[in-house]
């Protein structure tokens, strides 16, 4: 259910006040499709990375395998590919202790554009690579995904995407056990419209509550229309407590979430509602969804993010893909942005 294509791993690190690249690598089979969306670090530096390949005959499908890779950009261990018969995919990948926790869909269908899907969680022996146990949640209709993983002592917690018995799309919150048991499940509509609605945004949390940001009030996936939302769910048992909404005319979407050392919370997202085609926006807000501001970035053509990350309680750094700037042949460049928290 997303559109943006990422062909390879990029791990910038900070010296001083600037951005030096030290190495990048590729992972892929010769004439197929790969995408990769989530990785993570351990303390020690090492880089967990989730990378999508059409790996099994006749090669329509995607499967999922996990690369171990160091810090100076060696491969430790590949894992063995996991998926069963149709589109496998991992979007967000969190590491914890002696584990590695990727988040993501099951495919439920034979579209060949993994139209269909079931929420999973795959658990893997960080040593190693070897699969631990899987958790998959079906509703036995429509389509579910998990964008959102957080790994505490108590549980995991878990954000995404679910379908009604409509066409609609929702909110999907959840925590699951140690082992991938069920504890609690809960989904949210926007306004009860039966619209699209997801949380496409990653998660955040504190001692009391889960906030997920997305996307409501579109149409359908396709659709030039819709907000960005953030949302407040219980910790305790994911009940719904409040939702604050961004946008203009056309379409805002919220891409990406996280907490700073202060408990601020930071939304990164494209908009279409300002004018020069899909841009980037950051918007910082309170944990009771005050909004504190909001910054605007890209060209005269289209950008994308999804990626960010906050310095203490400084600094916000912004990673994502432009075609305004870089080679502008209408193909896209990545790009890395600064932002001052004040």
């Amino acid at each position: 259910m997303k559109a943006n294509l990422f062909l390879f791993l990029l791990v910038p690190f900070l010296v001083s006040s600037s951005f030096a690249q030290l190495w990048y690598t590729t992972r892929g089979l010769a004439n197929q499709d790969e995408r990769a969306w989530g990785a993570d670090v351990d303390s020690t530096g090492n880089v967990y990375w989730a990378v999508e390949e059409k790996d099994k005959w006749p090669h329509w499908y995607f499967n999922i395998l996990l690369f171990k890779i160091d810090s100076d950009g060696r491969q430790i261990w590949q894992s063995d590919s996991w998926g069963e018969s149709f589109n496998d995919i991992a979007f967000v990948t969190h590491v914890k202790g002696s584990n590695v926790y990727l988040g993501g869909r099951l495919d439920s269908t034979a579209a060949l554009d993994g139209s269909g899907g079931n929420a999973l969680v795959l658990c893997c022996d960080a040593s190693n690579g070897n699969y631990n146990w899987h958790y998959v949640w079906d509703q036995g209709f429509g389509y579910e995904e998990i964008d959102g993983l957080i790994v505490q002592d108590d549980g995991i917690y878990l954000s995404g995407w679910s379908k009604g018995r409509t066409f609609d799309l929702d909110f999907l919150v959840q925590k699951i056990g140690a082992r991938g048991q069920l504890i609690w499940s809960n989904t949210w509509d926007y306004d009860n419209r039966g619209k699209f609605d997801g949380a496409n945004g990653h998660l955040a949390m504190d001692a009391r509550f889960l906030y997920a940001a997305g996307h409501v009030n579109r149409t359908n996936i396709a659709s030039l229309d819709g907000d960005g939302a953030l949302v407040c769910f219980s910790r305790t048992n994911g009940a719904y407590q409040w939702h604050v909404t961004w946008g203009g005319a056309l379409y805002d979407d919220a891409l990406g979430l996280t907490m700073s050392s202060d408990s601020m919370l930071y939304v990164v997202g494209c908009t279409g509602s300002f004018a020069k085609g899909s841009q980037i926006y950051l918007n910082k807000y309170s944990r009771t969804g005050q909004l504190f501001w909001s910054r605007l970035w890209g060209g005269n053509n289209a950008e994308d993010a999804r990626a960010l990350v906050a310095d203490g309680d400084s600094m916000i750094y912004v990673a994502g893909a432009t075609s305004s700037y870089g080679h502008v042949n209408g193909d896209y460049d990545i790009f890395v942005l600064k932002y001052d928290s004040a």
